[in-house]
């Protein structure tokens, strides 16, 4: 039995959470038919508390057929006609009457009723949740006592938990039914379309609440826009589409009100214009926004059907960051939102009754009433429908820069002003920062290359009436690459910062020091000598001075730093050249101060800007070259004694249409400095690749090994080797026929980068040639450790070798070099039988040099390999 009743009720505590509304009653008077039987019950019941609490009302009632009880009407029972029986049911949670006779003289009403309908036994359980009293559960029994054992008292005391919390579940639902029903009532008496919307965590837009306003004006069940706000975002006109999805952003980034205006289609596919107002609310997964959207298609030329289709609720003005105002025609404030006590230090209460001109400074204050009257009786006004910048006054006296906005309204035939005043000291004093940025270097706070100009326009108009001279000295740092890659940028730029403030303090208050650049800086000195030689000396000592100033040791941090600075310098006289035409001047001869050494202060002569144009016209014809494909690669033979071709040295040619074949003496440097090395090396690797694999299919040609000459700045990109593996298996030529020609300057600038990129190209098969050997920086360390295949004799050291015993002795220490490494070694400039001799005596016995071929085409190269071949004699 114990477990049967068990059973009952864990099946009916089941049923009753899964209950619907609906189906409650039909539940709940199975479970007081079950356990009203169970206990032997004549009568099980359910009461419930009234709204207003005071009462207690039967709403379910059953009773056995054999009963005397007969079934009654819904009776209210008053909690106060029940004091004690109120008592036990707070106090316990099971409350049992088998003695009504035994009761307490204080439940005297308790035994009369009981007595009076002779019930003799009664079990309550008290229907509780969260504290509060939503009802009982009655059984009752005329003859015989109800029995309960403490087992039992248990499981009726969880069943009432149970009906408990279902019908505090379904009453709130029934609560919640009846909110949405009067929410949708009040939407559809809303002028205007009211909504929600949301951005899910993978920026999903959806819209969980729209009215049937909404949904007429846009034929969008309500339904699709709960999934997805797409299809609504995707009727905004194009035009308008971008700005309100940006709008959205920051409303959502800052959680800040979204105000919009744009148009989009109707269901009608009528193009109209919208006005959106929604207030952001964050919540802990997603910004959550509660919207407003007005048609005012019919008005949208005039501010106040703006105002009119507004909905002006307490909740939406106060979240609104403008102050807004609402004035009669005597001035006088009618309302105010929250953000206008805000803004202005006062009380609703005070503003409101009190003259507008309370919040406004002179001259303003003074004037504003003359403005209503002139307005109101020639319709002429400079505020009204327009914003205008304007002072405003707190309460506190502080006076601060204004945005006003001014509308008209009528309502019922009375005339009102609607001002809209916007806070603008922070977008005024950005404007003063940016204002600031546009003539001033962010970290120096020195004049830019813009206010540099503006003051030396004003002072070289100024200048043509004084007898003075002016110079302009055009600094750069040395070096300061490697200070930043050292010590960092912020170490940089805190020596950059020492440095414009020596800067400054080497010139007079009239003459300018700016920035220009990351480490270019420009002074402009104003009142030198009118005699030139003079102003130049002046301009010297200056120059002079702040070098000596940036060779002291600098403390950066818990480093010491000495640099060093080049300077250029151009002096003159009024307006003789354009401003831009002057700084020029003082860049070319920085650019002279460089390549003499740096360090040092150059003058500016007519001659370096010939020089100059001459590069740059010198630059524009590389470029225009390549891209006409002028340039050609010729091959100059390698001959091994004693008579055989075995490799060649691909060389570079431009032939010029006007002028002719150009030197590459001419034309390297330039492509060097200007970068264009990059492009240039990785065309005559191609080429050269390309040659290459032409060849391998000839037998005159395929032993060939071809040498190509890589520059610094290409062999020191990251990518090299890759480019070079790429183009070789593009190409299809041989790797182990490439050989790549590196300079002894080249390969100690950086002698792991080096090494590295040589180990890759060499376990692909690529060799290697040491070029120029003994003319630089000749180190047994580096050689050992680099995997070069040949050394070669630089051509100065061959010139001489007959005339000069140093150079033969160091050609003999070449060779002996290569023969100790196990090393090619072969010498370039070979002109002279006698030079080949003198070379094979001291074991070389490969040479390269115009006694035997000078470079020639592609073309020629069998003609010449062949001849070569039979006539070369040591």
């Amino acid at each position: 039995m114990k477990g049967e009743f068990q059973d009952v009720i864990s099946a009916l505590s089941s049923t009753l959470r899964a209950a619907e509304p609906k189906q409650f009653d039909t539940a709940m008077l199975d479970v007081l038919t079950r356990i009203g039987e169970h206990l032997g019950a004549d009568r099980a019941y359910m009461l419930t508390l009234s709204e207003d609490g005071s009462s207690l009302e039967k709403v379910l009632e059953w009773i056995r057929q054999s009963s005397q009880f007969a079934r009654g009407r819904n009776r209210k029972t008053p909690l106060s006609r029940y004091p004690w029986l109120m008592k036990q049911l707070r106090l316990q949670s099971c409350v049992i009457i088998d003695d009504p006779q035994g009761l307490p003289q204080e439940a005297r009403t308790e035994k009369q009723d009981l007595d009076a309908l002779q019930i003799q036994s009664l079990i309550f359980l008290p229907l509780w949740q969260d504290a509060q009293l939503l009802g009982l559960i009655g059984f009752d029994k005329v003859h015989g006592l109800l029995t309960a054992s403490i087992e039992t008292r248990e499981k009726l005391i969880a069943l009432a938990e149970t009906v408990g919390s279902t019908l505090n579940r379904i009453k709130t639902s029934g609560v919640q039914l009846q909110t949405n029903s009067d929410l949708d009532q009040f939407m559809k008496l809303v002028p205007g379309m009211v909504f929600q919307y949301e951005v899910d965590s993978i920026d999903e837009p959806r819209m969980p609440l729209v009215s049937q306003q909404l949904e007429d004006v846009f034929g969008l069940p309500s339904e699709r826009l709960a999934k997805t706000a797409n299809p609504l975002l995707n009727r905004i006109y194009e035009r308008d589409y971008y700005g309100v999805i940006d709008s959205i952003r920051l409303s959502r980034e800052n959680v800040t009100p979204f105000r919009e205006h744009f148009r989009a289609w109707t269901a009608e596919d009528e193009l109209h214009y919208f006005r959106v107002i929604s207030i952001p609310e964050q919540l802990p997964d997603k910004v959550l926004w509660h919207g407003y959207m007005a048609d005012v298609t019919d008005q949208i030329q005039s501010e106040q059907a703006v105002i009119d289709q507004m909905v002006w609720t307490r909740a939406i003005l106060d979240n609104i960051d403008d102050a807004i105002f609402s004035i009669d025609p005597s001035g006088t404030i009618q309302t105010v939102n929250r953000s206008a006590e805000k803004l202005f230090g006062y009380s609703a209460k005070t503003l409101k009754g009190s003259k507008i001109n309370m919040v406004m400074p002179e001259p303003y204050r003074s004037r504003h009433d003359s403005y209503i009257e002139r307005y109101l009786l020639t319709g002429e006004s400079s505020i009204m429908g327009h914003n205008r910048e304007l002072e405003a006054m707190s309460k506190d006296g502080t006076v601060f820069p204004i945005e006003l906005q001014v509308s008209e309204i009528k309502i019922d035939e009375s005339q009102y002003f609607i001002g809209v005043v916007r806070d603008i000291t922070e977008r005024k004093d950005n404007e003063k920062k940016i204002d600031h940025l546009a003539y001033y270097d962010p970290l120096t706070n020195l004049p830019n290359r813009r206010l540099l100009l503006e003051r030396m326009q004003q002072q070289l108009i100024a200048s043509t009436r004084h007898q003075s001279r002016q110079a302009i000295l055009f600094l750069d740092l040395d070096n300061f690459k490697n200070l930043n890659d050292s010590l960092g940028h912020s170490v940089g730029d805190q020596y950059l910062l020492q440095l414009a403030h020596q800067l400054e303090n080497n010139v007079t208050s009239d003459d300018t020091v700016a920035r220009i650049g990351g480490d270019e800086f420009v002074i402009f000195l104003t009142a030198l000598d009118f005699e030139h030689q003079v102003a130049v000396n002046q301009a010297h000592q200056v120059a002079n001075d702040i070098r000596q100033t940036v060779t002291a040791p600098a403390k950066l941090a818990s480093h010491e730093y000495i640099g060093s600075l080049s300077v250029g310098i151009t002096v003159f006289h009024g307006r003789e050249d354009t401003l831009e035409d002057l700084l020029k001047q003082a860049d070319i001869a920085l650019n002279q101060a460089k390549n003499t050494g740096k360090n040092t202060a150059c003058l500016f002569d007519p001659s370096m800007q010939k020089a100059a144009e001459k590069k740059l016209q010198r630059e524009s014809q590389i470029r225009y070259a390549m891209v006409q494909n002028q340039f050609e690669l010729h091959y100059q033979p390698q001959i091994l004694n004693p008579s055989r071709v075995t490799s060649v040295e691909a060389l570079i040619r431009w032939q010029h249409p006007d002028e002719g074949w150009i030197s590459p003496a001419d034309f390297i440097p330039v492509c060097e400095e200007s970068g264009l090395i990059l492009e240039l090396g990785e065309w005559v690797v191609d080429t050269a690749c390309q040659q290459l694999a032409a060849w391998s299919f000839d037998k005159s040609k395929a032993h060939l090994i071809v040498a190509i000459n890589i520059s610094a700045k290409q062999f020191h990109q990251k990518d090299f080797a890759n480019q070079v593996i790429k183009t070789v298996e593009r190409t299809g030529a041989p790797a182990e026929k490439l050989e790549l020609e590196l300079t002894e300057s080249l390969v100690v600038q950086d002698i792991n980068d080096v090494a590295s990129k040589m180990d890759e190209l060499r376990e692909y098969g690529i060799r290697f040639s040491l070029d120029d050997f003994g003319t630089g920086y000749s180190s047994l360390a580096y050689l050992k450790r680099l995997p070069f295949n040949q050394l070669k004799i630089d051509k100065s050291f061959v010139q001489d070798i007959l005339n000069d015993e140093s150079d033969l002795e160091i050609a003999k220490m070449i060779v002996a070099l290569a023969q100790t490494m196990n090393l090619e070694v072969i010498a370039e400039g070979v002109e002279t039988w006698p030079q080949a001799r003198a070379l094979a005596d001291i074991g070389c016995h490969r040479y390269q040099g115009f006694l035997f071929a000078r470079p020639i085409s592609a073309e020629k190269i069998t003609d010449t390999i062949a001849g070569l071949n039979q006539s070369v004699k040591p």
